[in-house]
C-alpha cells in the first residue's frame, strides 16, 4: 500500500527532556506503517517545538489529521499546542520538480514565440493562447475547449481548421506532396466537389486551393431551391438533396 509522510508538531510549555521525546516516539509508532520511517527531532527556531516525522497509509489528508494528532495530544506531556503538515515524499517532490520544469520551459517558449511576427492565429487575429497546427505547422488559437459537444458551432479556431479544411483532411490522411495538388483528396471528393471546393478555398484556410474547379450548384429534388452544402440544413438520401423546406417532418 502506497504511504505519505506526515510530521507532527508539538509545543511544549517547558523545555524538551528524554520523556518528551519518547512520548513522541511512542505516539508516532503507533499511527505508522513503518517503524523505521519515524524520526523525532527539534524544529528549527523554536527550543520548545518537538517535531515527530513518520510515515501512515496514503488517505486524504483530512481523514486522518484529527486522529493522528489526538494520538499525541493524549500521550506526550506537557504540551500546550499541536499542528500537523503533510510534506511531499521523494518521490511527489521529483515529480513536482519536473512539472514546474516543464511548466517553466513552456513559459519560455511561449514568450520565445511571442516575438515572432507571425505569433497569431492566421484565422482572427488573437496573439494569445496560440498552438501549432499539426498539418500545416501554422499558429492558431488554442481554442478547442470551447466547442461543446454536437452544437456545431463554429466557434473554435483550431477545430474550425481541423475539421473544414483539406489541408487538414490531407494531413490525417496520410496524403503525400502538397494538399493543393493531391490527387487522392480530389478523388475522394468526386462525388461533392462543392464541399471539395469549399474545403479548400474557405476562411479556414491557411493557403486557399489555386484555380478550384467549376462545379454545377446543389440543388432541392424537390422545389429546386439552390443548396448551400456546407451551411447545412438538408437532408440526403435516395432521392436527392432535399432543402430545409422540402425535408419530411418525422413528427408528421
Amino acid at each position: 500500500m502506497a504511504s505519505m509522510k506526515v510530521r507532527v508538531y508539538v509545543t511544549l510549555s517547558v523545555e524538551p527532556a528524554n520523556r518528551h521525546s519518547e512520548a513522541m516516539r511512542s505516539s508516532a509508532s503507533s499511527r505508522t506503517d513503518d517503524k523505521a520511517s519515524v524520526s523525532v527531532f527539534t524544529a528549527k527556531g523554536d527550543s520548545r517545538t518537538l517535531v515527530a516525522e513518520f510515515t501512515v497509509p496514503k488517505a486524504r489528508q483530512m481523514d486522518v489529521v484529527d486522529r493522528i494528532v489526538q494520538e499525541f495530544e493524549d500521550f506526550v506531556p506537557d504540551a500546550i499546542d499541536f499542528s500537523a503538515s503533510f510534506p511531499r515524499s521523494e518521490a511527489d517532490e521529483r515529480k513536482a520538480k519536473r512539472a514546474s520544469e516543464r511548466a517553466k520551459a513552456k513559459r519560455a517558449a511561449a514568450r520565445e514565440a511571442r516575438k515572432d511576427p507571425a505569433y497569431r492565429c492566421f484565422i482572427c487575429g488573437k496573439r494569445t493562447k496560440l498552438v501549432k497546427t499539426e498539418c500545416c505547422g501554422r499558429w492558431i488559437c488554442d481554442d478547442e475547449h470551447k466547442y461543446q459537444l454536437f452544437s456545431y458551432a463554429r466557434n473554435s479556431c483550431h477545430r474550425n481548421h481541423r475539421r473544414f479544411t483539406l489541408c487538414a483532411y490531407h494531413y490525417d490522411n496520410g496524403h503525400k506532396g502538397d494538399w493543393k495538388t493531391c490527387p487522392k483528396c480530389r478523388d475522394d471528393f468526386k462525388d461533392e466537389l462543392e464541399m471539395f471546393v469549399w474545403y479548400g478555398t474557405n476562411e479556414y484556410n491557411w493557403e486557399k486551393l489555386p484555380d478550384p474547379p467549376a462545379y454545377m450548384p446543389t440543388t432541392c429534388a424537390k422545389c429546386g431551391k439552390v443548396i448551400r452544402l456546407s451551411d447545412g440544413g438538408y437532408s440526403h438520401g435516395k432521392d436527392g438533396y432535399l432543402c430545409g423546406s422540402c425535408m419530411p417532418n418525422p413528427f408528421a
